[in-house]
């Protein structure tokens, strides 16, 4: 799987991880089972973890497509400069 589909995945993940941990934190508080202060401290977790996932490989996907638009900008500026990127044709003796 390629880099920036892997990651875009992994963003998914994330969310869906805080949606778990929030749909458990929210009945959690509803229900009030015996072991709420566990269930809730699980449910936290969750939400911060899917957070950090969500947010590392938003920032992993933003750079890769800087990365590849600069690569793909270099390759353009060497197709119409050559690979010296000389502005000026050679002065001949």
């Amino acid at each position: 799987m390629p880099t920036k589909t892997r990651k875009i995945f992994m963003a998914f993940v994330g969310a869906y991880l805080i949606y778990t941990g929030g749909t458990l934190v929210h009945s959690v508080l509803t229900n009030r089972p015996e072991n709420t202060v566990l269930f809730v401290a699980a449910g936290v977790i969750f939400v911060l973890f899917g957070l950090a996932t969500m947010i590392m490989n938003i920032k992993a996907y933003i750079k890769a497509v800087k990365q590849e638009k600069a690569e793909s900008s270099d390759e353009r500026a060497e197709e119409d400069y050559g690979p010296y990127d000389s502005d000026y044709p050679d002065e001949e003796e």
